[in-house]
């Protein structure tokens, strides 16, 4: 463990965010039987994004994005108990995604347990589980240094 929690808890939070970018680089859901016309990759993960928010699947995949977003912005300005929340929404909604697109046996050189689900995708639930305990470390360390200037100043 580190000497500074702040300092692993800030590593954390960066680390998540390019693990988050990242993830929209690389292949979100690989074609199960791959052609030469279509390839092996069927959605890299900017159309997956850019599918999620979209007119009629924005109420079900929307906060997986935008819920992770909030999350680190609310961790950045201090809500850390909204951050919390926003990146439960946004997990269970990245998970809903998995789920969704059933797994699919592959016939190419990746098994994935998902069946057809890429490393994008593993990459992107990743990010948000890494911002999930970003924002319970940072809200515990909030929580201890309160209570030290509260012992500190003798109110109990």
């Amino acid at each position: 463990m580190a000497n500074n929690p702040r300092r692993t808890t800030k590593r954390l939070y960066f680390i998540s965010l390019g693990v988050y970018a990242v993830s929209f680089l690389l292949p979100a859901v690989l074609n199960p039987s791959p052609s030469e016309s279509f390839g092996l990759v069927e959605m890299w993960g900017w159309q997956a994004a850019a599918m999620s928010i979209a007119t009629p699947m924005i109420v079900i995949l929307g906060p997986s994005n935008f819920g992770y977003v909030a999350a680190a912005g609310l961790i950045a300005t201090g809500y850390r108990r909204a951050a919390i929340a926003s990146s439960v929404a946004a997990l269970l909604s990245m998970a809903y995604c998995g789920i969704i697109l059933g797994p699919r046996p592959g016939d190419g050189p990746f098994r994935y347990p998902g069946g057809h689900l890429g490393p994008g995708y593993y990459a992107w639930l990743a990010a948000g589980v890494m911002m999930f305990v970003c924002g319970v470390r940072a809200y515990r360390e909030a929580r201890a240094s309160h209570d030290s200037e509260v012992l500190s100043f003798g109110r109990l």
